[in-house]
């Protein structure tokens, strides 16, 4: 298994993935690929880190990490987020690499000294995860994520000190 920063040279395979991983946690509609944010799903975003495990030469897990460059009131932080692995290769140690390699990466910068992450509150395994890795919870934002299908889901915010 190798850890790689993604390029434009896999825009094809990370978004493939990314609208995957949208689909398997609120559903087909929630995750029309139309309706993706542009922005997000850029590899060539200079304050955006995205991160791709592939084994045998095939993407199966990303997470990205944001480097809050231009808010200056704001960079000493670094935004981790959407940490995924596909389902057969779950529980191999795959998320775990990439969230490190995200962390290694935030400590890397000088000026960050917090990594902040939100986790739905409906899963505790995804809590436990980042809990292992240091993250520890600072709070709970109600109604953070809400589905086209108006469906609201709340989110533990967590924070890890550098």
């Amino acid at each position: 298994m190798s850890i790689i920063q993604l390029d434009h040279r896999y825009d094809d395979m990370y978004h493939n993935l990314r609208v995957k991983s949208l689909q398997t946690s609120f559903g087909s509609k929630t995750s029309d690929p139309e309706s993706l944010d542009a922005a997000e799903l850029d590899l060539r975003n200079y304050n955006r880190y995205t991160l791709g495990a592939f084994r045998s030469q095939k993407l199966i897990g990303f997470t990205s990490l944001t480097i809050q460059r231009d808010n200056e009131l704001r960079r000493h932080r670094a935004l981790h987020q959407a940490v995924y692995v596909t389902h057969p290769n779950e529980g191999q140690g795959y998320g775990t690499k990439l969230v490190q390699s995200a962390i290694d990466i935030a400590k890397s910068h000088p000026a960050i000294e917090q990594v902040l992450v939100s986790v739905n509150t409906n899963q505790p395994h995804t809590l436990r995860f980042y809990e292992r890795l240091g993250f520890t919870i600072y709070g709970t934002e109600r109604n953070a994520i809400k589905t086209v299908e108006g469906q609201s889901f709340d989110e533990h915010l967590l924070m890890l000190t550098l």
